[in-house]
């Protein structure tokens, strides 16, 4: 499963994750989404926007979109944990 975790200065952490055998990105918390990532679109390096259907081509959007507003961003790959949920993802992070 390839997920990218997105850290806050205030220590908030959003979790973005492709669940097993689905395309869709899922959001650990769709309001800290919406608060992160501010009044932009999602790009890719092309410019051109990217939806969350779209599913690891919007995970590395993404990464880079909260890397280039000064978060700290960890792009990962765990394999399978028993749960397609973000939160077993913390023991491994």
């Amino acid at each position: 499963m390839e997920y990218v975790i997105v850290r806050d200065g205030d220590g908030r952490a959003l979790f973005l994750w492709v669940k097993e055998g689905q395309t869709r990105v899922c959001a650990s918390d769709e309001v800290l989404m919406t608060e992160l990532q501010g009044p932009l679109e999602i790009r890719d390096l092309d410019g051109r926007p990217v939806m969350p259907s779209e599913g690891e081509k919007f995970l590395d959007a993404a990464s880079f979109h909260f890397l280039s507003m000064g978060f700290s961003v960890e792009k990962n790959y765990v394999g399978r944990c028993g749960l397609d949920d973000p939160y077993c993802l913390e023991e491994s992070v």
